[in-house]
């Protein structure tokens, strides 16, 4: 039964990693998240500077063109991030069953233990119960 404690204390550690694992994924994908926003933000500052000034108006073709660039980077890297977040959620689905697989293995054989207790004890208070009434048949009535 000990083995069993053991890989479920095991499990227990892989799947908590998992989840540490997913957690900082996510965290790089909000950040990125809040980088394009400032991103998207800065061009609309930007465009409305452009507006009003000739010389922010000639150059802000290219400046909107690296800030796209940038952000379709970033896209990119919050989509590898999700798929790396969805396969980290299967991993972590598989590892909580195999976790469950165990814990419910381990409560089986602590269940046929204190059974074959049970049944074991029974047997010795039945024991003790036939022999006392073997005993009392064997006592002569008093007079």
């Amino acid at each position: 039964m000990k083995g069993l404690l053991t890989l479920i204390k095991l499990q227990k550690h892989k799947l908590d990693e998992l989840r540490r694992d997913l957690a900082r994924l996510d965290t790089q994908r909000a950040n990125l998240e809040k980088t394009s926003q400032r991103l998207r933000e800065e061009l609309e500052r930007e465009s409305a500077l452009a507006i009003e000034d000739f010389f922010l108006t000639r150059n802000f073709g290219q400046f909107a063109m690296k800030i796209s660039q940038r952000r379709a980077g970033i896209h990119d890297e919050i989509r590898q991030i999700e798929e790396w977040m969805d396969l980290l959620r299967d991993q972590i689905a598989d590892a909580f069953g195999e976790q469950k697989r165990y814990e419910i293995a381990y409560e089986n054989r602590k269940r046929r233990e204190r059974e074959e207790l049970a049944r074991r004890e029974q047997m010795e208070l039945d024991d003790i119960g036939m022999r006392m009434h073997e005993e009392k048949r064997k006592i002569p009535p008093a007079h």
